[in-house]
């Protein structure tokens, strides 16, 4: 996976002058957009779409440095107006495009993928499991997804109120995972979360929920004890975890699969409420 991660930034730098969108980078490696925007995540620390917009706005510094106008940068690096880029241009280097001109600047040289750190070896936090495996059967769910600061909250009791109006309908698992948001809603400080519930009867659409059937595949899941305690530590290093695991053992790849997902699910087992994670395997 190291490979392809890396593939993509180089993907990246042939290609800093087109607008680079996650379809367009995930295309390039044969990946989900979903699977992609997760595992540079894990990789690098950051999404992809931010770490796009850092690249492009150290190639704009460069060129304005050189006496292009700025207005022809912004043009040349995908940005349909003056004023779009020059706040991406703050976001990312905390000052005005023109400032840059009068100030010194230090070239970076674009990531390089290192490996994961190896788990041979090391224990285990004690509230992350051993990998275990779990074959999902096929699934019809509705489906919604939510963009804003607090999205898993939102769009839960959403879907919790849109099924108290449909009593006709059985519900089952839960499950839920990121989905990427653009740069600008990135800057606003919005995430995006799309979240299912699994039901049996009849299910019509309404606005702001979808139905999807979704094929049974067999995953590799790690069980997060008591996850909601500390979030941000615990599920992001149950989701590095696996995804190390899955690449130590050399498992079949999502983009030879067809389209797969990683998921969350969050249930209780003795009364601790736990988050199993899930990779699709085959």
């Amino acid at each position: 996976m190291r490979e392809v991660m890396q593939a993509v930034v180089n993907y990246v730098e042939e290609n800093i002058e087109d607008p680079l969108t996650l379809e367009d980078c995930a295309g390039a490696v044969g990946y989900s957009k979903y699977h992609l925007h997760r595992l540079f995540q894990y990789y690098t620390g950051e999404s992809l779409m931010r770490y796009v917009r850092k690249r492009k706005m150290m190639h704009a510094a460069l060129r304005i440095r050189r006496g292009e106008r700025m207005m022809d940068v912004a043009l040349a690096l995908g940005y349909s107006s003056e004023r779009a880029f020059s706040r991406a241009f703050r976001t990312v280097n905390q000052c005005a495009p023109s400032v840059c001109k009068k100030r010194s600047m230090l070239w970076l040289e674009p990531i390089v993928i290192e490996e994961l750190e190896s788990l041979g070896g090391r224990k285990m936090e004690n509230y992350l499991s051993e990998v275990f495996f779990e074959t999902l059967p096929d699934l019809t769910v509705v489906s919604a997804v939510v963009i804003s600061k607090n999205p898993e909250e939102e769009v839960i009791a959403f879907l919790d109120d849109w099924m108290e109006k449909h009593p006709g309908l059985k519900a089952d698992r839960r499950f839920g995972f990121d989905v990427p948001v653009s740069a600008a809603q990135q800057d606003e400080g919005l995430r995006g979360y799309e979240y299912w519930i699994s039901v049996t009867g009849e299910v019509k659409v309404t606005d702001g929920v979808s139905i999807k059937t979704v094929a049974g595949a067999k995953y590799a899941v790690i069980r997060i004890a008591d996850p909601f305690s500390d979030p941000f530590n615990r599920i992001g290093k149950g989701w590095g975890r696996l995804v190390q695991w899955v690449k130590e053992n050399a498992l079949p790849e999502e983009h030879a699969q067809g389209v797969r997902y990683c998921l969350e699910e969050v249930k209780e087992i003795d009364g601790e409420k736990v988050m199993d994670i899930y990779m699709a395997i085959e």
